[in-house]
């Protein structure tokens, strides 16, 4: 570690910048993004970053709009989507247990069967499943905007 910050090598600078043009182009409204923006938020020198964005071949640039290529949308989904989609079980399980909270409640206030927990547990399982399973990454996105002023 320099000056408390990690030692990163090429590989991870250039795994972050596949990842970040992924999500703009995926969830942002205006996907162009300067190069400069680039360089200073993932910290590539001078030249790195257009050796990086010419000769990589994860990256077609036309003037300021940067997409992924094929082979770089296929690492995307091949090494980078996994750890995210993890969450995706745990998303559905959380609507399946709000669905049960919910149904559970019903049953008490139509039969008069005996309750544990109230409808509103299980709303708060199901909007947090839903968060997991389909808002995890446009909210990482959000919050690196905010995070490095995109």
């Amino acid at each position: 570690m320099r000056g408390g910050r990690k030692e990163r090598v090429r590989g991870d600078m250039l795994r972050e910048l596949i990842f970040l043009v992924y999500l703009r182009n995926k969830y942002d409204l205006k996907p162009e993004v300067r190069v400069s923006t680039l360089k200073s938020l993932l910290g590539y020198s001078a030249g790195g970053i257009d050796y990086a964005l010419k000769y990589s071949g994860f990256f077609e640039t036309k003037g300021d709009e940067i997409k992924l290529s094929k082979k770089g949308k296929e690492y995307v989904k091949r090494e980078l989507l996994p750890r995210y989609k993890n969450f995706a079980p745990i998303g559905y399980f959380l609507i399946l247990l709000g669905v049960l909270f919910i149904l559970q409640w019903y049953m008490f206030a139509k039969f008069n069967v005996s309750i544990i927990f109230g409808w509103e547990s299980g709303l708060l399982l199901i909007i947090g499943g839903l968060i997991l399973r389909f808002w995890l990454l446009p909210l990482l996105y959000w919050a690196l905007k905010i995070q490095k002023k995109l």
